[in-house]
């Protein structure tokens, strides 16, 4: 099942005013494969900069931890 968020414009919704059926912008809801598997990338793709910072550094630091707690492969 397909879900859709509808936006509309905000003089509409606060004055009240008609709305013309090219006004109302339907969104498509979902799970995004691509950014499930290539996060960081699909953030930069998107303009999401501070999304994509934020993401690498967290995949630094879990990528990291097993060294500063001294974890011994061997």
């Amino acid at each position: 099942m397909r879900l859709y968020t509808v936006h509309l414009p905000a003089r509409a919704v606060e004055q009240g005013e008609g709305l013309a059926l090219a006004d109302i912008v339907l969104v498509r809801e979902g799970f995004n494969w691509l950014a499930f598997f290539f996060s960081v990338f699909w953030a930069l793709a998107n303009r999401l900069w501070l999304s994509a910072l934020a993401m690498a550094a967290a995949l630094v630091v879990v990528a990291a931890l097993p060294t500063l707690a001294g974890v011994d492969w061997s």
